[in-house]
């Protein structure tokens, strides 16, 4: 029986989702937090998860999370909109627009995310490249905005996966031009110095802002991301998000963890600090090119071998993202610990030994 016909005909040029299982003493290729919750957090939200009851459901949005995100912020709590992770956040607001035969602007190289659901939705895309230092081409943004009139401009910054932030002034000017709809993606935030978006959310009704606790807060395996934004844009995402997707557990951690801010700020700060040695670290070596970022990552351009395979039969996994525009023979390397940097330094030194004389 062929079912082709009853399928969504964007889904044909889409690849499902993959990531090859690594097993690797050094995971460095997921830009994750390398610091878990301390013993004492995590069994303060035990005790707590314990005190709930398992069979009943979660509230069909988590209103203590988002009172606890209201005060942190300084944002109405009818602004904000929580989902299970980023992802899925951003499935809920492309979801709530129009994106029928609409332009969507996308910077490239960008999160694969954002160029994905607007093809699946029947989007166009507009693409503008990043400068060759991955920073953002502003002037090209902004005549494709006012050339092409999107609908939707969606802006990483900092970007993953070129690294840069734009200037708050530019993402001021940029909002400026159009009534598009502008999705200014903060997931690396944290480890940025630039002014954020949501300073500007009194000024334009028409920007969002997504933030995600998988990064700076550790909780990747909590799943909890969330937008600020106008109370219009707000209410239309409410109307797709799906009800109970946020379980009483992840709540409870979001919140606690809102209660440590020293301590995501020290754990942010160690990991500034170790991007910076690493990125001297890697500068020393001559065989390859080294991109810093206002991030938690760096990117790493080398020419010849299969680098990044060389380096998980040494232990050490990284993400190979020659597939992203721009992005040939480049990889991206998680900051880690300084014993994670440490090995990963060594391991990549010894695999470009191995290159150079093979």
């Amino acid at each position: 029986m062929n079912l082709a016909h009853r399928f969504n005909p964007n889904l044909k040029s889409i690849q499902a989702f993959a990531l090859k299982a690594q097993k690797a003493k050094v995971k460095l290729n997921q830009n994750e937090n390398p610091f878990d919750l301390p013993l004492e957090i995590k069994e303060k939200v035990l005790q707590k998860f314990l005190n709930e009851q398992w069979n009943r459901y979660p509230s069909p949005a988590p209103f203590e999370l988002i009172k606890k995100l209201s005060e942190h912020h300084g944002v109405d709590s009818d602004r904000i909109v929580i989902c299970n992770g980023s992802n899925e956040l951003i499935y809920a607001i492309f979801l709530a627009l129009n994106l029928k035969d609409a332009p969507v602007l996308i910077p490239q190289p960008s999160f694969y995310l954002y160029g994905k659901i607007t093809k699946i939705l029947g989007g166009r895309i507009i693409e503008v490249f990043l400068n060759d230092d991955f920073s953002f081409n502003v002037d090209s943004i902004a005549h494709a905005i006012v050339d092409n009139k999107p609908g939707v401009v969606g802006l990483c910054s900092p970007n993953n996966p070129g690294g840069k932030s734009l200037k708050f002034d530019d993402v001021k000017f940029l909002i400026s031009l159009s009534d598009a709809i502008f999705i200014i993606d903060e997931a690396y935030f944290e480890f940025s110095s630039e002014r954020s978006a949501v300073e500007l959310l009194d000024e334009f009704s028409n920007l969002i802002v997504i933030r995600t606790m998988s990064k700076a807060f550790g909780l990747a395996g909590i799943r909890i991301g969330y937008a600020l934004t106008s109370k219009e844009i707000a209410d239309e995402i409410k109307k797709v998000r799906l009800p109970f997707t946020i379980d009483r557990f992840a709540e409870l951690t979001a919140i606690e963890i809102l209660n440590h801010l020293d301590l995501v700020k020290r754990n942010v700060n160690y990991i500034i600090e170790q991007k910076e040695w690493l990125y001297n670290e890697l500068c020393k070596i001559d065989e390859i090119k080294v991109f810093n970022t206002e991030t938690n990552f760096l990117l790493v351009k080398v020419d010849g071998g299969e680098v990044v395979d060389m380096l998980l039969e040494e232990g050490v996994a990284v993400r190979d993202m020659s597939s992203y525009p721009m992005m040939d023979k480049i990889f991206r390397v998680t900051v880690g610990t300084f014993e994670e940097n440490r090995y990963f330094l060594n391991a990549l030194k010894k695999v470009l030994t191995k290159v150079k004389a093979s």
